[in-house]
Formats: structure tokens, C-alpha cells, sequence
């Protein structure tokens, strides 16, 4: 799921799990009961387990409570902030730009043509950034919830996959930015600018989620030739959203 190999609608294929990882099915089983009882997934008897798709009043109260979370955190960061967080904070901030500059000078692609590739590491360097952050805050409450949120976020992201107005460089660019002025406000203790920024920051990704929606209902009842001219990961995962509801559907009727 965090690696978005696992995309909205996907079976999750328990047996080539359990033998990917080595166990038996059991704890595999578990594991997905409990993803099902935090809302990652959808169990639809006699037919298997599916990444769930959020409804759109469900996805904007996520972020909102993202937003006022993470804010939240900022403050009580900013209060106690340390040099070692600081620098770490600064590290990620580093290593995400390094990616960035490592694929422009790729010779494998063409830049401009191409567009950046967010990659999974990317995915866990910024993952990472936002959980620090959290975790830095010292607050049990918000350590405890902080991985399912995110997790949750992570899966309605997939800026990735979906450009709508800005060109994926742009994007990789402007996340970095942000980050890096988040962490430059914990630095001169300035909240006022670091909650402006964490703020656009998580908006942000809440336009490009509601994007993610409106393309899934552009495309949704596209016929089978209109879909295969998509590119092969959309294509995709339009199938497993088209599966997912034609078998939550007939789940109902019957």
C-alpha cells in the first residue's frame, strides 16, 4: 500500500502474499482483518479483499483533519525543537532534491519529455518527512494515529499517476520547497509561516486527491477500447475500480 503497488480497488492476493513473505496464511489473514477494520480495506464474502475507495466527503474530512493535526504537531515542535531534529528533518529535505537532480541528469530520459518519476523511495522520503514531524511532537495521541492517516492520504495521492495543472518536475520541486520551508520555520521558531506553509502543503494534496476522484468519474464509463488507449497503470487501475464496484454491486443485489 505505501509503495502504491496495492492501488484503489486491487485484490489483495493473500496465498502469493504468504508465500512472498514465507508464512502461512494465517497471520496474512490477520493482518488483513485488521486493515479491514481500519478502513483500508473492503472484505466482500466468497470473493476476497479489496483496497477500499473513499467517498469524496470522506477524503475532504481526512485532510481536514490532516491539516489540523499536523499544524498541531508544528506548534508543539516548534516549542521544543532541537538541532538533531532540525538536521534531520534537513536530510530527508536533502535526499528528496538529490533524487530530483539525479533524474534530471539521467541520461536514460529526456527531462522535459518524460517528467519525473516518483518513485517509492520518494514516497518514503516524504512519508517519512510527515511522520517525523508527528512523531517529534511528543504526544502519544498523535503518534498512535499519525501511520493510518497518512497511510490512508498515501493511498488518495496519486499525483504519480494523474497530472492535472502542473507538470510532475514542478510538482517534485514545489514539494521540496514547501518541506524545506516547514523546516525552516521549526528553525527561527517562526509558527505563524511554518503553519501557512504545512497548510498549502497539505491542501495541495487534497486538490490533487478531489482531481484523482474526478478523473475515476471522467473515465468510469469509458468502454473497453477508450480504456486501453490510457496509459498501462491508469488502464489498470480503472479495471480494479470498474471490478471493485460491479462486485460490491452485485454484493448488494444479492
Amino acid at each position: 500500500l505505501w509503495n502504491g503497488e496495492l492501488a484503489v480497488g486491487s485484490k489483495l492476493p493473500e496465498v502469493a502474499l504468504a508465500k512472498e513473505i514465507g508464512v502461512s496464511r494465517t497471520p496474512v489473514r490477520e493482518a488483513v482483518a485488521q486493515l479491514e477494520s481500519e478502513g483500508f480495506l473492503v472484505q466482500i464474502p466468497n470473493t476476497g479483499s479489496f483496497v477500499r475507495m473513499m467517498q469524496r466527503d470522506e477524503l475532504d474530512e481526512l485532510f481536514d483533519f490532516r491539516m489540523h493535526l499536523e499544524c498541531y504537531a508544528l506548534e508543539l515542535v516548534i516549542q521544543s525543537a532541537d538541532a538533531k531534529l532540525i538536521q534531520k528533518l534537513g536530510e530527508l529535505c536533502a535526499q528528496m532534491f538529490d533524487q530530483i537532480k539525479q533524474a534530471y541528469k539521467s541520461e536514460q530520459v529526456d527531462p522535459v519529455a518524460d517528467g519525473f518519476v516518483f518513485t517509492p523511495h520518494w514516497h518514503q522520503l516524504d512519508a517519512r518527512f510527515h511522520e517525523l514531524l508527528l512523531q517529534s511532537a511528543n504526544n502519544r495521541w498523535i503518534q498512535r494515529v499519525s501511520g493510518q492517516l497518512h497511510l490512508m492520504s498515501r493511498i488518495f495521492m496519486p499525483g504519480r499517476i494523474i497530472a492535472r495543472n502542473e507538470n510532475s518536475w514542478h510538482r517534485a520541486i514545489r514539494i521540496c520547497r514547501q518541506h524545506r520551508g516547514i523546516v525552516r520555520s521549526i528553525r527561527n521558531g517562526d509558527l505563524k509561516t511554518g503553519r501557512d506553509t504545512l497548510c498549502l502543503h497539505i491542501d495541495q494534496g487534497r486538490h490533487e486527491s478531489m482531481a484523482f476522484m474526478d478523473w475515476i468519474e471522467a473515465h468510469i464509463n469509458d468502454k473497453p477500447a477508450q480504456r486501453r488507449k490510457l496509459p498501462e497503470e491508469q488502464a489498470n487501475m480503472l479495471e480494479n475500480i470498474l471490478h471493485l464496484r460491479e462486485v460490491l454491486a452485485n454484493q448488494v443485489d444479492a
